[in-house]
């Protein structure tokens, strides 16, 4: 191993580089697939000087680097023994974002005036094929040389001289890594594994084994001819399809089954919001939502599928029931009904033209009316009776039920009609003016006649009544038409005497 300078610290901010973050297959799984940073590529130019490594962020929050740390393992170090060399890294890396760690002196010299490396921190100390390259974290900011820490990724095996190891090269080389250029394969999330605190030595040929059997092809890896390396890693988009929109004829406040929704992308994890009602799971692609009384007839779900670093949502539209169509209340008439009168009750309905069915309860026992807008009933005893009216729309959907409370009196005894021949004028207080007493009218007209056939008074309204009070003591004849409130109408022609 070349140590070069001993350990100095990454400078320079870290600028933000968003990626698309590629994942393969479709799963309606419910655990994230990384939680931590994750090394995707790595090249080894020349022994002892140009060694470059990109590292990303699949999480979803920015990620504070200086928490982090590469360690060199050099010639077959073990994880006991501790690194031979430690540099920290610094700045902030966002979700998505990748950034190329490199030997200062070779990037500069041959990748750094390229438009893909635009983002970059260096390192000075150089590493040899037979050297393992580990990212670490602390869990702290700045740690000193002595805290403990936590292998997240590494490439090459701990503890093993790949030099001097065949089964660890790669294309026969004398050194493993070296001179090689080594990408993740899209998709593959496998990281270095540990089992307390040794290389895990029941895996065979998993995509933990650091290579694998002098191939060309490390699992879940390529493995290429040095060049620079770009600080991106492609990938293809993860995917979310909420499904088709669902339409209700009428309204619904049970559960309604979501289904056709899909989503792709690797352990991915879907989550169902929206609306003021319950979802039964809202973590599953098929659901059911139980709306709310509060929910509008137009509600809108939104399904967000996230697979690490990387969210996608999309939306459906449930039409529950027609909101155009409203009962507004109850009406009746006569607001005063007697017993057998006929009671007209009529729907009210806030959208003009509306055809409303009403299942009316008229309170008293009897049996329900269906009708349309209009029903007619008589009641045959006095009291109060509460009318409840269920409603339906023309496409038999429910709507909310209607009310009235209606007073019925006893129907008074006859009026009988008297109208009187005489009356004295006198102002005693005692039949002083022509009063007739009649039932109940709709329409009144008197009118008086001298001897002669001369009109002399004439009265439309009951309370206005005649006093006599212009005229002699004598004999007048009088002509009155009524209509009465059964819709009777009669005619009287009566002589009237006044005397004082």
């Amino acid at each position: 191993m070349n140590f070069g300078k001993l350990t100095t610290p990454f400078t320079g901010l870290v600028r933000v580089l968003f990626v698309v973050l590629g994942f393969f297959g479709m799963h309606q799984a419910v655990q994230a697939q990384t939680d931590n940073l994750m090394i995707v590529k790595y090249v080894d130019w020349s022994s002892g000087s140009g060694v470059g490594v990109v590292i990303w962020n699949p999480t979803p929050n920015p990620v504070d680097l200086s928490k982090y740390q590469f360690r060199i393992f050099g010639n077959g170090a073990t994880l006991a023994a501790g690194p031979t060399t430690t540099s920290n890294l610094s700045g902030i890396l966002q979700p998505c974002a990748t950034i190329l760690v490199g030997n200062d002196s070779y990037v500069n010299t041959n990748c750094r005036n390229t438009a893909s490396v635009n983002n970059f921190a260096p390192f000075t100390f150089g590493v040899n094929g037979n050297d393992i390259v580990v990212l670490t974290s602390t869990g702290n900011s700045n740690p000193a040389p002595t805290d403990p820490f936590q292998v997240i990724d590494a490439i090459g095996r701990i503890g093993y001289d790949a030099g001097n190891d065949n089964s660890q090269k790669v294309d026969n080389v004398n050194d493993a890594l070296f001179k090689k250029k080594l990408e993740r394969a899209p998709g593959n999330l496998a990281r270095y594994s540990l089992t307390t605190g040794t290389y895990n030595p029941n895996v065979t040929n998993g995509p933990n084994i650091w290579p694998n059997n002098r191939t060309t092809n490390v699992t879940g890896w390529t493995v290429s001819s040095p060049v620079c390396l770009t600080n991106t890693w492609p990938a293809a988009t993860a995917t979310v399809n909420a499904g088709p929109d669902i339409t209700l004829a009428c309204k619904n406040l049970g559960p309604i089954a979501i289904s056709g929704a899909n989503a792709g992308g690797n352990n991915v994890v879907v989550e169902w919001s929206g609306g003021k009602g319950t979802f039964s799971n809202p973590n599953a692609l098929n659901t059911t939502y139980t709306p709310s009384p509060q929910d509008f007839t137009r509600i809108k779900l939104t399904l967000r599928a996230t697979s690490g670093c990387r969210q996608v949502t999309d939306q459906i539209i449930i039409l529950n029931g027609d909101s155009t169509q409203k009962a507004a209340g109850l009406t009746f008439t006569p607001q005063n009904p007697k017993v057998g009168d006929t009671v007209t009750f009529r729907l009210q309905t806030a959208s003009p033209g509306a055809v409303l069915t009403g299942d009316f309860n008229f309170g008293d026992g009897t049996p329900n009316q269906i009708s349309t807008m209009v029903a007619k009933h008589a009641y045959r005893a006095k009291g109060i009776y509460n009318v409840k009216v269920a409603v339906k729309t023309a496409a038999n959907c429910p709507l909310d039920s209607v009310f009235a409370r209606v007073v019925v009196a006893e129907e008074p005894a006859p009026v009988a009609v008297k109208i009187p021949n005489i009356f004295t004028p006198n102002n005693d207080g005692h039949n002083d003016t022509f009063r007739p007493q009649l039932p109940a009218t709709t329409a009144y007209e008197l009118q008086v006649f001298n001897r002669w056939g001369v009109r002399i008074f004439e009265s439309k309204q009951r309370d206005k009544e005649w006093d006599g009070k212009d005229v002699s003591d004598g004999v007048y004849h009088i002509h009155l038409k009524v209509t009465y409130v059964t819709g009777e109408t009669a005619a009287y022609k009566v002589p009237v005497t006044i005397v004082r």
